[in-house]
């Protein structure tokens, strides 16, 4: 509705989405059901197009989700943010900052800083309704959306995160040559050095990042 409420309004902007996380996803199941004509380019942000694990195809540990890869492990997971919700919340938290789920000796973050990070995360946290999160989970770790991301036709620019605590970057970057493997040429990536979370830690070298990709495709 957002997108033919915009196509309405304002026919000549063109469009550029931006999908973090399972927002990415989000777009995937977009451009499966509607096809990519009404965007003029995509930016995937730190996540795999599968996050399970799948015996059929050697999509494995190297690529799926760390965490939630399976059955058991998204069960495990539901449970977890429903009856220990603010330990998920931190949980969440430390895999998701690159200084906290891939520690380096030259990270420079204050006590400060990690508890002020830790507060705002953990409080967005709690706005939410922590059965439905778990029901989301369930529905989003299973999908794969690898066959739908090699119907996108237009410029596609993914970004990932090198310490990310949720996907190895091999996972994330097989969007890339699933875009590629029809259209060569057509996507590019873009390696940061921080977490899942990367547009918070990179925040100038992100929008800079973005603005540009956006310009490109607008033209």
């Amino acid at each position: 509705n957002l997108v033919a409420h915009l196509r309405r309004a304002a026919p000549q902007v063109k469009i550029v989405p931006a999908g973090c996380s399972i927002g990415a996803a989000v777009l995937w199941t977009y451009v499966e059901l509607f096809g990519c004509a009404d965007f003029a380019g995509f930016v995937f942000v730190d996540q795999a197009p599968l996050q399970d694990r799948s015996e059929f195809d050697g999509w494995d540990e190297s690529k799926a989700h760390t965490g939630c890869y399976d059955e058991k492990s998204m069960l495990g997971a539901q449970k977890f943010w429903i009856n220990e919700s603010k330990a998920a919340h931190i949980d969440l938290v430390d895999g998701c900052l690159g200084y906290r789920a891939k520690p380096d000796p030259k990270d420079d973050i204050s006590a400060e800083k990690r508890k002020e990070d830790e507060d705002f995360f953990t409080g967005i946290s709690t706005l939410c309704d922590q059965t439905w999160l778990a029901r989301l989970l369930a529905d989003h770790t299973r999908y794969d959306h690898r066959e739908a991301i090699e119907m996108i036709s237009v410029p596609t620019l993914v970004m990932a995160g090198r310490r990310s605590g949720c996907f190895p970057l091999e996972g994330m970057l097989e969007t890339v040559r699933r875009v590629e493997k029809n259209r060569p040429g057509l996507a590019k990536e873009s390696v940061y050095e921080s977490g899942h979370w990367l547009f918070y830690e990179e925040p100038e070298k992100f929008n800079k990042e973005i603005g540009e990709f956006v310009d490109q495709c607008t033209r």
